[in-house]
């Protein structure tokens, strides 16, 4: 059996996925399985995997579109065979010694129950390098960690698990989880159409200590239309996760940012459909926010869609035309 199953969702992205598979066959580990997991693409992607016609791939396609990544990455674990987990999304590039990497950490470190890296964000039209995705998260670069290793790092649970709060600090790309910790707290959360990772960084890190490799393991593609670019249409899934925190139980001090996490994001979709001018849905998001945890944000927001759509539209375009 593969020592290592790479997990691939994949939706639409038959143009990716020959160049993110490449980088994974291009691993200077080779113990590996790659599973690819289709959420019932519309395009020519069962051809293109066809076409690839390597020997440690196999295929799996949804009978009907769940609309997200939880459910495809839930199927890709319970059909894999490797003692460590690694995530890619289909348009995603790994760097040549991510497994090798993380299997090594993991091997060493028995305790841990995953292990993440650093990303590269790139512009997907012009290939330009954005950064790296941690260079702004400054409280994660303040959490304590543990060296043990070249560029390796102990994170405990009572010190990743707050943070978490603050700062979504993993990119699922990242990640390789040991098997045994799907075996205790279960799989990816399939009710959630987004938002199912942040949950099991959380559902982990409340119970096990992590890994943090401090360099780059993968490249991630910044692209018009992927799901994490859609905006607050998609926050109640967030909320979502957070509640299932709350009824987990909390500190005081996480409770109180935890509904003020939730507030903002029932003001971002109130938010959403303030801009569109449809004020009714909009004073509607608001209200949950204020009821949810105080906030200046939405009671002005509340106010503002009192005017009514057309009247603030009206005055958005004149403010537009003011400003230039």
């Amino acid at each position: 059996m593969p020592l290592v199953s790479v997990i691939i969702p994949t939706y639409n992205s038959a143009h990716y996925l020959p160049e993110t598979i490449a980088s994974i066959q291009a691993q200077d580990f080779d113990d590996f399985e790659i599973i690819i997991v289709d959420d019932r693409s519309t395009d020519n992607t069962k051809e293109v995997i066809a076409g690839l016609a390597a020997g440690n791939i196999r295929y799996y396609c949804l009978d009907a579109n769940h609309g997200g990544p939880s459910l495809p990455r839930k199927i890709g674990v319970e059909k894999s065979h490797g003692d460590f987990i690694a995530f890619c999304d289909s348009d995603d590039l790994f760097v040549p010694d991510r497994l090798s990497t993380a299997v090594t950490f993991l091997q060493n470190c028995p305790e841990l129950a995953m292990v993440f890296t650093d990303v590269q964000k790139f512009d997907d039209g012009t290939g330009k390098v954005l950064g790296n995705f941690l260079d702004g998260y400054d409280r994660f670069h303040v959490l304590p960690k543990k060296k043990v290793g070249d560029n390796c790092f102990v994170i405990t649970s009572d010190d990743a698990f707050p943070c978490l709060f603050f700062e979504n600090y993993i990119l699922t790309c990242g990640v390789t989880v040991r098997r045994t910790t799907f075996d205790t707290i279960g799989g990816f959360d399939e009710t959630l159409t987004n938002g199912d990772d942040r949950d099991m960084w959380f559902r982990i890190t409340r119970n096990f200590p992590i890994g943090f490799i401090s360099k780059v393991g993968f490249m991630y593609r910044i692209r018009a239309g992927s799901i994490s670019g859609r905006g607050p249409v998609l926050t109640a899934n967030r909320s979502r996760v957070l509640r299932k925190q709350i009824a987990m139980g909390l500190p005081r001090d996480l409770y109180k940012r935890c509904r003020q996490m939730i507030a903002q994001n029932y003001f971002s979709c109130g938010y959403h459909f303030q801009v569109k001018g449809q004020m009714v849905k909009a004073r509607n998001y608001y209200f949950q926010s204020l009821r949810t945890s105080l906030n200046r944000e939405a009671l002005k927001g509340i106010l503002i869609s009192l005017l009514g759509g057309k009247v603030y539209l009206a005055l958005r375009k004149m403010m537009k035309s003011v400003c230039g």
